[in-house]
């Protein structure tokens, strides 16, 4: 004879209910407002106790709209002397 728990009906056909049912447009914003709300905190957090590095500044450097094309490639990206590595 099969013995039953207390628990087997309940609970746990609601959760099952629960867990199988498809996503409500509710819950997906607020997933995905919840992951950006930690990225952007934690982008900040890391931004704030460790700096910006040089590379993003050159970054904005080289790749600002204050010259055109050609200038910007003689006047900047080939006195880099330090290029992205190739590795």
């Amino acid at each position: 004879m099969k013995q039953s728990s207390p628990l087997a009906g309940g609970i746990f056909e609601k959760l099952r209910a629960v867990c199988t049912a498809p996503p409500s447009t509710l819950s997906v914003a607020v997933a995905v407002l919840l992951a950006l709300l930690v990225f952007l905190a934690s982008t900040g957090w890391i931004a704030w106790h460790r700096g910006i590095w040089y590379d993003e500044v050159w970054s904005l450097y080289f790749g600002h709209h204050d010259l055109g094309f050609w200038q910007a490639l003689v006047d900047r990206w080939l006195k880099d002397n330090h290029p992205p590595s190739t590795r």
